[in-house]
């Protein structure tokens, strides 16, 4: 027949036939459109003493001792082959450290910068910037991520008392009323105050006789005779 040779379809139906083949993973969950396109201020922060903020890199605490072109860095504490002024200790909180690039007490140029050691080999300027990366947002370590509170299962109402028996004994009886007080009688009424004695008049006075107005006249005195 014309379809000799050609492969045909099994007929035997008792042969297992192969399992399908797996459906099609959905694509995994694409992240929100704020996370994936992060934000410019979003920096990553430098962790340790390599860290810096202030653009002019005069908080740099880091340890590069290496120019931008390669070049070693004079120690601040030594004054050749270049003599200078900052002193360690004239600038201590500048961190003049070793051979350490530093921007002390904001000058210099507008970068991380030390004197080189081999300046007038090369016929190179006796300071150069350092590469010390780019200046970060905050240098603070990010806390960690916060741990959601453990779910607390919803607590049950609790369920009513039963009430209590009833009691075979009979109730007691109630506390006894106290006796009723009297009325209170009103205040009397205060007394009338007894009345005065007349007032007894003073004794008449005894009426004296009138001085006489002039002495009476007494006799001349007895005068002796003259003798003639």
């Amino acid at each position: 027949s014309r379809l000799a040779g050609l492969p045909q379809p099994s007929c035997d139906t008792g042969k297992a036939r192969p399992p399908p083949p797996p459906p099609l993973l959905p694509p995994p969950h694409a992240p929100p459109a704020a996370a994936a396109h992060a934000s410019v201020f979003d920096v990553p922060t430098m962790a340790g003493d390599a860290c810096y903020e202030q653009h002019d890199a005069s908080d740099y605490r880091g340890r590069v001792n290496t120019t931008v072109w390669g070049f070693t860095c004079q120690r601040w504490d030594s004054q050749t082959p270049h003599q200078h002024s900052f002193y360690p200790w004239r600038y201590p909180e500048a961190g003049l450290e070793e051979n350490y690039c530093r921007r002390p007490n904001g000058e210099g140029p507008h970068c991380a910068w030390c004197y080189i050691v081999e300046a007038e080999r090369w016929h190179h300027a006796i300071t150069d910037c350092c590469d010390v990366g780019e200046p970060q947002l905050s240098c603070q370590p990010s806390p960690p991520p916060s741990s959601p509170p453990p779910s607390v299962p919803p607590s049950l109402p609790p369920s009513p008392m039963p009430p209590p028996p009833p009691s075979p004994w009979p109730p007691p009886p109630g506390p006894s009323s106290p006796p009723s007080l009297p009325p209170r009688m009103p205040p009397p009424s205060p007394r009338p105050p007894p009345p005065l004695p007349p007032p007894v008049p003073p004794p008449p006075r005894p009426q004296l006789p009138p001085p006489p107005l002039f002495p009476p006249l007494m006799p001349p005195p007895h005068l002796p005779p003259t003798n003639p």
